[in-house]
């Protein structure tokens, strides 16, 4: 058993018993493996045992990747764009990713909405919560500014609104981890009860899946679990 396969199956695996802890479907919680920095190789190797959706950081190296996969590889795969949105990527995100994780303000959705071709489905949107109250940090800090996005994305034809994505702090212990995505959680279903379509809560990366599920992830996104060895892992997602 290769490396990828071994960690994918024990992500798979911690899955399963924390939704069943939970009395949670794991069918029900989808993996995203995170593929910034990892080769088209690499990817290959974790599309032939199963994995499906990848997230990406920087659109520049997303790029040559989408590419090459949409030419080479016939299979399904979703893209997700989990990185900070610049003006000036905004329209390659727009016509090359199924997802964006990371919405933040007005001027990105119509920007969005504006350069998604119309061939394509609906780009699927996550409005990005900040749960730090660092107003230097990505992402919304209130309720209201949440609501507010979301008006915004249903007036875009051509965008669709799926739910929040979310961070814990850097470095935080589990119960701090759990009061901060309980928090992240209470915006969700404030937005689940103006919008009953909502459907995604994106929370968790390797150093926080349990808390992530206990408290309602249905979307994790992983990449040092995934393809890292422990002589050279160098982030958190």
């Amino acid at each position: 058993m290769i490396f990828i396969q071994k960690q994918l199956n024990h992500i798979h695996n911690q899955i399963h018993i924390a939704a069943h802890n939970v009395n949670r479907n794991p069918q029900n919680i989808q993996l995203i493996a995170v593929t910034k920095n990892q080769s088209i190789n690499t990817i290959k190797k974790s599309i032939f045992y199963g994995q499906r959706n990848f997230g990406e950081n920087y659109v520049q190296e997303a790029l040559k990747k989408i590419c090459w996969f949409r030419t080479h590889i016939p299979d399904k795969i979703s893209w997700h764009f989990i990185g900070s949105i610049q003006s000036n990527k905004i329209r390659i995100i727009a016509e090359n990713f199924d997802w964006c994780h990371t919405i933040s303000n007005e001027k990105s959705i119509y920007h969005l909405n504006k350069h998604r071709p119309k061939k394509l489905s609906q780009l699927n949107t996550l409005i990005q919560i900040n749960i730090s109250g660092n107003h230097n940090k990505s992402g919304i800090i209130t309720i209201e500014q949440m609501l507010k996005l979301a008006t915004t994305i249903y007036q875009c034809s051509k965008l669709k609104l799926r739910g929040i994505m979310s961070m814990s702090i850097p470095k935080s212990e589990f119960k701090q981890q759990m009061i901060q995505f309980k928090k992240v959680y209470t915006f969700f279903k404030r937005l689940q009860n103006i919008c009953p379509h909502v459907d995604t809560l994106s929370l968790g990366m390797s150093n926080d899946i349990l808390p992530a599920i206990y408290s309602g992830s249905n979307l994790l996104r992983i990449g040092t679990s995934i393809f890292e060895t422990k002589s050279n892992k160098h982030d958190n997602t």
